[in-house]
């Protein structure tokens, strides 16, 4: 007789007298079993279908993981059981986790000269560790596999039968509805009010219902940075507040399944902005797609790839970045994101005395990982506490200064096991740690103007928060004097002047590439925003040149007494029918009467030998003109300015009376 019981959706268990098998393997799965006080078994049976409806029913590495780390009475070897293409799948994911593990897929890194550390660490973890346990890849064939007293037949890609003398029971692992976290979620306030902190968000695997704090959300200058993921991130974004249709970014510090499950956001058509080494992230397309069973190149498109290079400092969205290597069991790294610094999963002090013994790390790298918990310049250090070789041991952590240790909040462990009156802080699901609080200084009907811009409304959503999280609101009363300085402008509401009397109004942009001494003309409301940030921005999203172009052309009609009734928010509106057009001395141009040709620089004569130099409208009557000199022309189309500029404007400057 054999018993069949459903643990959670995604997975049951078949036991008979000698014999124990798990069919499915859900992420969390080893917390579940661990709640519940049920044994795990050593059988893992896999669909050939590893991601159903959000969740990855083939997340075998933390069961692995437990019985090769885990002493135990009644040692066993670990089964993975499935279709010989479920096999294929499994030892590409376990080769990226497990590179030791015998048939396993071995990794590209470990040819890499630079993770040379990590296989030397993989091997010296193993060496310092006795293994419990032995894994093997076993294919059930068409005529059924045994294990142990049962035979177990595969009749679908998710339908198994399993059969033992006369009893036969069907097992079903496929999850029609997409399933909520195992454990609770609790309310968490919006998080919109942190501007410098970190939050929280747990974690989708590990070894016990407490250990849920792997990952995180980084928030600097207000913008939501995702440190590692969880298979519940669709949830943790709706529970933070965050709105999850906008365009994400995600650093990865390794590819363990506690810090890698993004895969929920890449089959929701989530833009993701992914951070991280090239190693790691050519490691987790190759896992990603094995588990989702598409090819690599098809990850690659649902990803921006932005490459960290250790020690080297990034700057993206105006955040500073800069990556470290730590020494785990497979490439790793920790990263300072702003004021927060995240450790990434290391061996941590008397652990790195032995293996620099052994000549696997220098003193230097050795001295740069103990100096983590020690850093001045962080408010708060995301701290890997998880103990074992490969994470640094709570009791030696309790030894530091209790100047440094207020600022550690632990991570990767049970937190049931922390020392009492330890000072640590804890990284428990939803908490918030704030470096200063704040609010948005700003709000959307005063910044209408802002938004409104053509261009600034093809930055996307991330450089909106950036300009708008940095930038100050400033008001000015009627005839009140100032400049601009190292800030560009963007005016909100009323109007101003410059030192050449060019006015500007709602919606302009002042001060975009020097200082610009003004006058406001009217009770004025101007953002304020340090220049550098926003020719980042600029130079970023590619539209530099176009704001270039903008400011020169209206700097270029102000000067042209005739076309002050051309206003700044007309030229803005209809500059994409502006072309700045260059020409080389000798060169000809033939114009028509629909364009119209505003002479920008050079000289350059007309069929009748008219001189036309800088700053002069073209007549439509004349029709080729011979460059003298290198030159540049504003050409525009008449019929496109109609749309902005009143047709009697048109009419005159067509016929020439206000040339």
């Amino acid at each position: 007789m054999f018993k069949k019981t459903k643990i959670t959706e995604g997975c049951y268990t078949l036991c008979s007298d000698n014999t124990s098998i798990m069919f499915g393997c859900p992420s969390d799965i080893i917390k579940v079993f661990t709640s519940k006080h049920l044994d795990i078994p050593y059988n893992i049976v896999l669909p050939d279908i590893f991601f159903q409806n959000g969740i990855n029913v083939a997340a075998t590495e933390f069961p692995i993981a437990y019985f090769l780390y885990k002493p135990s009475d009644n040692i066993r070897d670990i089964n993975i059981i499935g279709s010989r293409k479920t096999i294929k799948r499994q030892t590409i994911i376990l080769g990226e986790t497990f590179p030791s593990i015998k048939g396993v897929n071995i990794p590209d890194w470990i040819t890499n000269k630079t993770t040379e550390k990590f296989v030397k660490y993989e091997e010296f973890f193993r060496s310092k560790k006795e293994i419990f346990a032995d894994i093997y890849f076993k294919e059930i064939k068409n005529n059924g596999l045994k294990i142990g007293d049962i035979t177990i037949k595969q009749l679908s890609p998710v339908l198994f039968l399993a059969e033992k003398d006369n009893q036969k029971e069907f097992i079903d692992i496929s999850i029609s509805n997409e399933t909520k976290p195992f454990f609770s979620v609790p309310y968490v306030p919006s998080s919109t009010s942190i501007r410098d902190g970190i939050t929280i968000i747990g974690s989708g695997n590990g070894f016990s219902q407490y250990e849920e704090n792997t990952s995180s959300i980084v928030y600097s200058d207000y913008i939501p940075i995702f440190v590692d993921g969880s298979p519940w991130e669709e949830n943790y974004l709706s529970t933070l507040g965050i709105d999850n249709s906008e365009y994400l970014i995600f650093v990865l510090t390794h590819n363990h399944d506690d810090h890698s499950s993004l895969l929920n956001l890449l089959l929701y058509n989530k833009k993701i902005l992914l951070l991280t080494t090239s190693y790691i992230f050519d490691s987790f397309v190759k896992k990603t797609s094995a588990i989702l069973d598409v090819s690599e190149s098809k990850i690659k498109e649902e990803i921006e790839f932005v490459e960290l290079i250790p020690n080297i400092p990034k700057r993206i969205y105006g955040i500073n970045f800069i990556a470290h290597e730590t020494v785990h069991s497979i490439p790793t790294i920790g990263i300072r994101i702003g004021k927060i610094l995240i450790s990434g999963d290391t061996a941590w002090g008397s652990t790195l005395d032995l293996m620099e013994e052994e000549s696997f790390i220098t003193k230097e790298e050795k001295e740069k990982i103990n100096a983590i918990p020690f850093d001045e310049e962080a408010e708060y250090i995301f701290m890997d506490a998880g103990g074992n070789i490969v994470h640094p041991n709570i009791n030696e952590l309790c030894q530091i200064p209790e100047k440094n240790k207020i600022k550690l909040i632990l991570n990767h462990i049970n937190v049931n096991n922390i020392p009492q009156d330890s000072q640590f802080l804890l990284g428990l699901f939803g908490v918030s740690y704030i470096c200063e609080k704040g609010y948005l200084p700003l709000n959307a009907h005063i910044l209408s103007a802002f938004f409104n811009n053509k261009l600034i409304s093809k930055i996307d959503k991330i450089w909106q928060k950036v300009i708008l999280s940095r930038g100050h609101i400033k008001r000015f009363d009627s005839k009140q004097k100032s400049k601009t300085g190292k800030h560009s402008m963007f005016i909100l509401s009323g109007i101003i002047k410059n030192s050449n009397e060019r006015k500007f109004g709602t919606g302009d942009c002042l001060g975009l590439s020097k200082s610009e001494n003004f006058e406001a003309i009217s009770p004025t409301l101007i953002l304020s925003i340090d220049r550098e940030l926003i020719e980042e921005c600029l130079k970023d999203q590619n539209l530099y040149d176009e704001f270039n172009k903008l400011e020169f052309i209206q700097n270029t009609f102000y000067s042209i007494p005739q076309l002050h009734r051309i206003t700044n928010k007309q030229i803005l509106d209809s500059y994409e029918s502006f072309e700045i057009k260059k020409f080389k001395k000798g060169d000809t141009l033939k114009i028509n009467n629909n364009n119209l040709f505003i002479f920008i620089s050079g000289l350059c004569t007309d069929i009748v030998k008219n001189k036309i130099d800088k700053l002069q409208i073209i007549e439509s009557k004349s029709k080729l003109l011979i460059f003298e000199t290198d030159s540049e022309i504003i050409i525009c189309n008449i019929n496109k300015l109609k749309k902005y500029i009143p047709n009697i404007f048109i009419d005159k400057l067509l016929k020439g009376e206000i040339i």
